[in-house]
């Protein structure tokens, strides 16, 4: 959220506070997912728990920026401003978020049988 009012003319300070924040975030979080896939797994799938968490971090990380420039770039071509090509990039971002968490509670509540053994 503290990255969500920055404006052409947000200063380098006010820029880095909101960016340090960003990143405190972020390190948390990441940190909480390693443990949640490591401690749900059982022990002799815990590496590939790791894995596979470390390789979805990384499409994620490579995919969602080239995806909201896509969407960046495409709004600015339309003749939209900066701002409102940043709020549409802000929009298609969320809905990707809600996406995610969808099929995330829809796959946890699924019977899986081969785990089931």
């Amino acid at each position: 959220m503290a990255l969500t009012s920055i404006t052409a003319e947000t200063g380098v300070w006010d820029l880095g506070w909101r960016l340090a924040l960003f990143g405190f975030g972020n390190t948390t979080m990441m940190t909480a997912v390693t443990t949640a896939a490591i401690s749900s797994a059982p022990i002799r799938m815990a590496g590939m728990a790791v894995a596979v968490n470390t390789a979805l971090r990384q499409y994620g990380a490579a995919l969602g920026p080239a995806i909201l420039g896509v969407v960046f770039s495409h709004q600015l071509a339309g003749g939209a401003s900066a701002e409102e090509a940043f709020g549409a990039a802000l929009v298609t971002n969320v809905m990707l978020l809600l996406a995610a968490l969808v099929c995330g509670y829809v796959a946890r509540h699924e019977e899986h049988p081969s785990l089931s053994r």
